[in-house]
């Protein structure tokens, strides 16, 4: 038999683990109901060579603009970045049934913008929406996200990229 001194801190965190665990045979059974937030999914995918920045109702944001910027509760940011490269390829991901968003778009290129939204629920469903356009440099763009999922019923959208630049103001 071999001996092995582990430090104190891994030997709590084994007996903390092991204590959870129930031997072949005992009365005793532990479930995990999963909570109702996490049953929902929501990937928000944004590809080109943008600053991309998603607002919520109340303001808040969570992108890149100069900097990652995550203010959004309930909004994680997967994105490439840093003060060199900066990304072009965003996935924000979300899990809450419902929600609406708008989406600024800065192109630091002339090229294509891709946004694509994916839903799914509890029981399975999914739904997907998807905009896609050629943009210039110097504009600036924006779009709205919104999704439902509930019961049997899954709805995703993302309405066309708005070039603000092209956008005349009426007096």
């Amino acid at each position: 038999m071999r001996r092995v001194t582990l430090p104190s801190g891994i030997g709590i965190l084994l007996v903390v683990v092991l204590s959870g665990l129930s031997s072949p045979g005992s009365a005793t059974a532990k479930t995990q109901s999963v909570p109702p937030a996490q049953a929902f999914r929501v990937d928000l995918e944004v590809s080109g060579d943008a600053s991309v920045m998603l607002v919520d109702p109340r303001g808040r944001r969570t992108g890149w603009e100069w900097h990652f910027v995550r203010d959004i509760p309930g909004c994680r940011l997967d994105a490439i970045g840093d003060e060199i490269a900066e990304p072009t390829a965003y996935t924000f991901h979300f899990a809450r049934a419902a929600g609406s968003y708008r989406l600024d778009v800065k192109p630091r290129t002339d090229g294509e913008v891709t946004i694509s939204i994916r839903a799914s629920g509890r029981a399975g469903h999914a739904c997907d929406g998807h905009t896609s356009r050629t943009v210039s440099a110097d504009s600036t763009c924006w779009c709205r996200v919104s999704w439902s999922v509930t019961g049997a019923a899954c709805r995703a959208r993302v309405s066309d990229l708005i070039d603000t630049s092209q956008v005349s103001d009426s007096k």
